[in-house]
């Protein structure tokens, strides 16, 4: 195979790891590995830097119909991730329900972000739940079976193998 070939399929990996999470958005079973979430993310920055980039030629970046569109696209890449972090907490063994940590950070987002005007504590308390998250996300899964499911990087799991 000619070194050209190798990268297309390698790129084409990353796009249909990136895709499968999209069509598992509502699957909270199974477990995920760190190179899906790290294929999803990428996926969704660049994508979200391109539809943004074509957006800011057709509206003006400070009318009112931008910010609503870039709030929809943010809403719209945010979908499938609770279900990846759920599946990734699966992957290293542990409860769905450690995604619960996930909700003040989220909430506090959405609903005001970070401003001058807040109290220092309220940045570190972001700051903190934002490591938390990246932790859970990267840290590595269990190596074997467990409860939720084989290892997904052997491709014994269906659910979890990337398919042609």
């Amino acid at each position: 195979m000619p070194p050209s070939d190798a990268v297309a399929l390698d790129n084409s990996f990353g796009l249909r790891l990136a895709l499968r999470q999209v069509q598992r958005a509502a699957v909270f079973s199974g477990r995920s590995t760190r190179t899906e979430v790290i294929a999803y993310w990428a996926f969704a920055l660049i994508s979200e830097l391109v539809i943004s980039l074509i957006a800011l030629v057709i509206w003006n970046v400070a009318s009112w119909n931008s910010m609503r569109f870039y709030t929809a696209l943010a809403i719209v890449f945010a979908i499938p991730e609770p279900a990846l972090f759920v599946r990734r907490l699966h992957d290293q063994g542990r409860s769905g329900w450690w995604a619960v940590v996930g909700i003040p950070f989220a909430a506090f987002s959405w609903f005001g972000g970070p401003r001058a005007d807040r109290p220092l504590w309220e940045h570190l308390i972001v700051a903190f739940l934002s490591i938390t998250i990246l932790v859970f996300l990267l840290w590595p899964g269990v190596a074997e079976t467990n409860r939720f499911g084989p290892d997904p990087r052997l491709g014994h799991d269906d659910a979890t193998t990337v398919t042609e």
